[in-house]
């Protein structure tokens, strides 16, 4: 009796960690799932209900390790030509909903559009200096998607950035010929004045980046 309850006992306390581990492993793959989605979804327009099911039976199949369906090399040259025109049309998309955005930022009062359509808000305003577009500068920011997703901060590493203003994007070359030392601003760089139509590193292809940015000094 006594081993039974121990028996009893041991199970008790097992089940639960057994169940714990398992769903632990059940919510890993969920998001693993959910992040390969998000790549298909940022390349491809899925739209209607029997693309979205031709795509999830693609993609059981392969994962079962079951024979194709169709023939894959005949398609190779299709899902290139697909990639390349959902790509255009993600991209012009992205591009009228951040143009929309930008309209309305450009409305508010403090708000000052530059020469080559980036948006300046200074929040601080600093008592030094203003760089010229050949100055070195020295200064702290951080970088983000319109939708708050950040993908470069010195602040977060700790330690300012130094650059010749000429030798950046001409956002940053425009925008921090607005600020004098000690001053804070928000900087709006639409694609054009950032990166373009290319994708860099984790910024998307044509997007329109936010930076928060602190004008510490000129290094001239």
């Amino acid at each position: 009796m006594k081993k039974l309850l121990t028996l009893s006992l041991l199970t008790l306390f097992i089940a639960p960690f057994v169940f714990a581990q398992n769903q632990k492993e059940e919510e890993t793959l969920y998001a693993l799932g959910y992040q390969l989605g998000n790549n298909v979804r940022e390349q491809f327009v899925i739209s209607s209900n029997e693309e979205y099911k031709a795509l999830s039976q693609g993609m059981l199949d392969s994962l079962l390790k079951r024979n194709p369906k169709v023939k894959l090399e005949d398609y190779q040259k299709a899902i290139q030509a697909r990639y390349e025109a959902d790509s255009k049309k993600i991209l012009n998309q992205r591009k009228l909903e951040q143009n929309q955005v930008l309209t309305k930022i450009k409305k508010d009062k403090n708000s000052k559009e530059l020469s080559n359509g980036a948006v300046i808000q200074i929040t601080q305003k600093g008592k030094g200096k203003q760089p010229k577009a050949t100055s070195n500068v020295k200064v702290h920011y951080e970088g983000a998607l319109l939708d708050g997703k950040v993908f470069d901060s010195s602040i977060k590493r700790g330690q300012p950035a130094q650059f010749a203003l000429n030798q950046v994007i001409s956002c940053w070359t425009l925008g921090l010929q607005e600020m004098k030392v000690g001053s804070k601003a928000k900087l709006f760089c639409p694609p054009a004045t950032a990166y373009g139509d290319n994708q860099a590193g984790p910024i998307p292809a044509g997007s329109l980046l936010v930076f928060d940015v602190e004008l510490l000094g000129i290094e001239d």
